[in-house]
């Protein structure tokens, strides 16, 4: 096992991810399931009349319908 360890923190690109989420679920599931909610703080993906909503600050599933 190899474990990386460094005094440096890792820093996130938020905007990077979410780019990078958004187009891997359009290619997934089409440009048109995948949108953004109007306050841009959660993503929302629509298949087979099912909704399944993500929290961009924690990018946690928490709805499901």
């Amino acid at each position: 096992m190899f474990y990386l360890i460094s005094d440096t923190p890792i820093q996130v690109d938020k905007k990077h991810i979410l780019k990078c989420l958004q187009e891997t679920l359009k290619e997934m599931y089409g440009s048109t399931m995948v949108s953004m909610s109007e306050d841009q703080k959660q993503l929302i993906v629509n298949v087979d009349d099912k909704t399944a909503t993500i929290d961009l600050e924690t990018y946690v599933n928490f709805n499901i319908e």
